[in-house]
């Protein structure tokens, strides 16, 4: 591999790694770290994702917990 192919590679490989980690930090983030349930956020983007692909459903989430 000659040294152009390689510097124009190489940003390349950088925003992989980089879009790697931000989806497993969004990932992460989206799951309570000491139950591994999904946090309000996480539900909100299966319920988005769901009517998205279904467009006659409905949805209905109901926070048990309440504030604190």
């Amino acid at each position: 591999m000659d040294l152009q192919t390689a510097a124009s590679l190489t940003p390349l490989l950088g925003w992989a790694v980089h879009g790697s980690i931000l989806t497993r930090r969004l990932g992460s983030a989206r799951r309570d770290p000491l139950t591994g349930l999904l946090t309000r956020a996480g539900w909100t983007a299966r319920a988005e994702h769901c009517i998205r692909r279904h467009p006659s459903t409905a949805v209905l989430l109901i926070d048990l917990q309440g504030p604190q």
